[in-house]
């Protein structure tokens, strides 16, 4: 790793199931995932998802996102716990992907207060979680 990695991720690192399980995308890859969610996601004030189209939306704070919440709120879009999931840190042009069972058992890592916004998802599927900076998180649904 090298001195400029992002603070989350020498805290994931520190986990030996996560280091063999972590992805790192590419520059292009991660720019990428940042056009996925332009392409799929309005964003209201202060850079947090519109979900307004969205009757089904989930938001909360973080503190209170444990480990079986996210996994609970993602089984509702049939996202099963060996299911690889992107992580973007949005001001950190950093992106890994990592099993969803080791996202939810490090989501306390994943996010750290006032510091960035992170977006959880799978490009192949209709659903994002963010974890706003101001630490709240919203979890919904896009439609085409």
């Amino acid at each position: 790793m090298s001195n400029d990695e992002l603070p989350q991720i020498e805290r994931l690192i520190l986990y030996p199931s996560v280091i063999s399980a972590m992805e790192f995308l590419s520059p292009v890859a991660y720019q990428d995932t940042l056009a996925w969610i332009r392409n799929h996601f309005h964003f209201a004030y202060g850079q947090q998802i519109d979900w307004s189209h969205d009757p089904g939306a989930v938001t909360g704070k973080i503190l209170e996102l444990t480990e079986e919440k996210l996994q609970g709120l993602l089984k509702n879009y049939g996202v099963e716990a060996s299911r690889r999931i992107t992580i973007v840190w949005a001001y950190g042009d950093k992106a890994i992907t990592l099993p969803l069972h080791l996202v939810a058992a490090h989501i306390k890592d994943i996010w750290l207060p006032a510091l960035d916004d992170v977006f959880l998802f799978d490009p192949q599927d209709v659903w994002c979680v963010e974890l706003y900076h101001e630490g709240n998180f919203s979890c919904g649904r896009f439609y085409s």
